[in-house]
């Protein structure tokens, strides 16, 4: 009798155990399952990339831009890190001819690179840094943001 009531006993601690660990298992898989079903039905999402990688990734996504992309660059930020993935992207999107307008922080560099663009894809405004102390990339397109 003791017996069987010590089984029950680790029976139902079994069952617990197993329960507790679905329950985590699913409250660490509930975002990515939110922000699948909302992407699926309309709803904007919100993605969080990190790394050399992810740019990567992002640049090939707005390879595929339908419109026009919309881009404000710190060149000599984005230079200083991905210089020559930033180099093989632009020769990309000329091949491919996704246009883009950039907003770049004024420079020397950036106005002697600006004239080796390619004018049928790209148009290239500058504005002073010291008024918009920015140090980022950021690109519209799509109806997505990425910054």
């Amino acid at each position: 009798m003791v017996e069987e009531f010590l089984k029950k006993i680790l029976e139902e601690k079994k069952r617990l155990n197993q329960a507790k660990s679905a329950e985590g298992a699913f409250e660490r898989s509930l975002p990515l399952l939110i922000s699948q079903f909302n992407l699926a039905s309309g709803k904007p999402t919100i993605q969080f990339l990190e790394g050399r990688d992810a740019v990567k990734r992002i640049g090939e996504d707005s390879l595929t831009s339908e419109t026009e992309i919309l881009s404000y660059v710190d060149s000599e930020r984005l230079n200083a890190v991905l210089k020559e993935e930033n180099e093989v992207y632009r020769e990309k999107r000329g091949k491919l001819g996704v246009t883009k307008r950039i907003i770049y922080l004024d420079s020397p560099e950036v106005r002697k690179r600006a004239l080796g663009f390619n004018p049928a894809v790209t148009t290239v405004r500058v504005i002073d840094g010291s008024l918009f102390p920015l140090s980022t990339v950021m690109q519209i397109y799509d109806g997505k943001v990425s910054y």
